[in-house]
């Protein structure tokens, strides 16, 4: 998914949800002997930290606990997105960085699109909300679920 908004930089929550089977969803505590938590944030299996703790690569958590990060911080895969929330009931909470484009009096100055790649989640329709802020702004989704979508608003 490509987004492209014309407002200021900063973060966006999204709520994107899991394609998990029930049986694995009842599988809420860690592997024995695995890490459960980075940070704030619980890490239940199928999701984990460390080789051998995850079902699938896709569900590897990266903790970033180097001496920058206070708290450690944790993130989707091998991704800079930050997991905010994981809700083995299908939700995933992460956060992206907003688009922007930017003017001065002699015009465009900077441009920043964002993106975000998942092809085991599936964003949610009814809790995210997609906003466009300024004048003469366009702000452009674009994907694919089988077939190729583009929605935006301006």
């Amino acid at each position: 998914m490509k987004m492209k908004m014309g407002s200021r930089g900063g973060f966006m929550e999204i709520i994107m949800f899991m394609i998990i089977s029930t049986a694995t969803m009842a599988a809420e505590q860690p592997k024995p002997g695995c890490q459960s938590m980075c940070g704030n944030l619980s890490v239940p299996y199928p999701f984990g930290m460390e080789e051998g703790c995850y079902m699938e690569r896709k569900f590897f958590i990266r903790c970033d606990n180097t001496s920058t990060a206070d708290p450690p911080s944790p993130f989707l895969s091998d991704s800079t997105i930050d997991v905010l929330r994981i809700d083995l009931g299908g939700e995933l909470r992460v956060r992206n960085w907003v688009g922007s484009d930017c003017y001065s009096s002699s015009g465009p100055s900077s441009s920043f699109q964002t993106w975000l790649r998942s092809g085991l989640y599936n964003i949610s329709s009814t809790k995210n909300k997609f906003i466009a802020i300024g004048c003469d702004t366009i702000a452009i989704i674009t994907g694919n679920t089988g077939q190729d979508y583009t929605t935006g608003c301006l």
